[in-house]
């Protein structure tokens, strides 16, 4: 049962009252959601019980809304409007809720469906096979990396994250294009997005823009898309988001996202993303 539900008495001339309470917060801010359950007498622990089991649902619903709408107020976008930024934040919410309910014994199983999804669909828009059991033991490695990692992104960390996905495939790994200073070029952009999410900005939206930058300096011969994604990913998961699956039927709106960027539409770019990333079932079970 979730613990974080408690039981508020408000006094009144017609006698107490006594409301179901759900604590709402953001890194600067805190509220809570409530709803009355009895007058008079304060609950027994079974009615107590009972109104968390009833109203669970709507509370996380509520909750949710509450908290985009405070994250909203805190953070700059960019590109995107503050309604999407709110859906984003939403979604944000509801999947860390979700996570947050699987049983310990369960979460390994969680994970390994989720990586099975994963790398399904990253290495589907490479137009590799996900069936490969290199590809698919690499990107175990992967996370244990990411597990491990501190909390920045980092040139070396970039690299490390190719030479892992690669392991014993045919392409050189771990090392940038001699031409173009990938590796100064990578600082700049890594240097830029801290900036910005420092400052307040969006971390999903300027996760978007770093993989797009990313794609422009192309650091490595090979598997930019692979490691761009995935570095991408640690940015949100860093960020408290869900990582974007890439299905195959998303492929479509993954290019054109990209080619609005191209086009230095970043607004669109973004908002595609968004919509790849909303379209996602943030619930676990």
């Amino acid at each position: 049962m979730n613990t974080k539900f408690k039981i508020e008495r408000r006094s009144t001339k017609g006698g107490d009252k006594y409301y179901l309470v759900y604590p709402v917060s953001t890194t600067k801010r805190r509220t809570k959601i409530s709803r009355l359950i009895k007058t008079g007498d304060a609950p027994t622990p079974a009615e107590f019980d009972t109104a968390v089991i009833q109203h669970t649902e709507e509370f996380i619903a509520r909750a949710a809304d509450k908290y985009a709408e405070l994250r909203t107020e805190e953070l700059t976008f960019q590109y995107i409007p503050p309604f999407l930024g709110k859906e984003i934040e939403k979604a944000r919410y509801l999947h860390a809720y979700s996570v947050s309910t699987i049983p310990e014994d369960k979460r390994e199983d969680y994970e390994d469906l989720y990586d099975a999804k994963y790398i399904a669909g990253t290495a589907g828009l490479e137009d590799i096979s996900a069936g490969s059991g290199k590809l698919t033991r690499n990107y175990r490695l992967v996370r244990t990396c990411r597990e491990t990692a501190g909390k920045k992104v980092t040139p070396e960390f970039i690299r490390e994250i190719h030479s892992l996905i690669l392991m014993e495939l045919p392409e050189e790994t771990g090392v940038f294009r001699e031409d173009g200073n990938a590796e100064l070029r990578l600082q700049m952009i890594l240097d830029e997005y801290y900036q910005k999410t420092d400052a307040g900005y969006s971390v999903f939206e300027q996760a978007v823009l770093f993989l797009y930058r990313f794609f422009i300096v192309h650091p490595f011969p090979t598997a930019n898309g692979l490691v761009g994604r995935e570095i991408f990913n640690f940015l949100l998961e860093c960020g408290g988001y869900q990582r974007i699956i890439f299905p195959s039927e998303f492929a479509k709106l993954y290019t054109m996202a990209l080619d609005f960027g191209d086009k230095k539409d970043y607004q669109r770019m973004v908002t595609l993303f968004a919509s790849i990333f909303m379209r996602q079932n943030v619930r676990v079970f």
